[in-house]
């Protein structure tokens, strides 16, 4: 979940959340069939963490452009929207952080060869982690040296997938 902030000169300040896709398809739904002022409250008390309520004394209330400003910024240009041009830009954006982050990168790798869920990986600690990369260099023959480029990773993934299907076939030893 990406987290997002702004301050105004005033002083006013708000924090929001990035929508989920379930929250993204209620609220592209609604629109085709409520007022859009409506739903942009909706937005707006949905993702909102920290900010002016909608309710109460009208000094502290949030203004309607805010309001307007934070929904339309979550809908218009949602990758979930299904829009080429978002959802390369989403892309894009996430494969330049996967590839700047060494840690990320060994991270997929190993959730895509021992099908670990990434929640799963970051609850170990750096003895368990470091002990499946070197599983995952095994299974692929491939080492990961810090610092590396990770240009191989699509080719590591299918092979090793691959080795640990024939792994699975073979008869076991009892």
């Amino acid at each position: 979940m990406q987290v997002f902030f702004a301050r105004w000169p005033s002083g006013r300040k708000v924090k929001w959340r990035s929508l989920t896709w379930a929250e993204f398809k209620k609220f592209d739904r609604q629109l085709d069939y409520d007022c859009p002022a409506s739903v942009y409250c909706d937005v707006y008390r949905a993702v909102v963490l920290d900010g002016p309520p909608l309710d109460g004394d009208p000094v502290y209330q949030a203004p309607a452009g805010l309001v307007e400003w934070i929904a339309r910024a979550l809908l218009d240009s949602n990758p979930f929207n299904g829009e080429y041009k978002d959802v390369k830009r989403a892309l894009e954006m996430k494969r330049v952080e996967l590839k700047s982050s060494w840690l990320n990168s060994a991270k997929s790798i190993i959730a895509g060869i021992f099908r670990y869920t990434f929640e799963e990986i970051e609850q170990w600690d750096a003895e368990m982690f470091f002990e499946r990369l070197a599983s995952a260099e095994f299974v692929s023959g491939r080492k990961l040296e810090p610092g590396d480029r990770i240009s191989w990773m699509p080719s590591i993934l299918g092979r090793s997938l691959v080795t640990l299907k024939a792994l699975r076939s073979l008869p076991s030893v009892s």
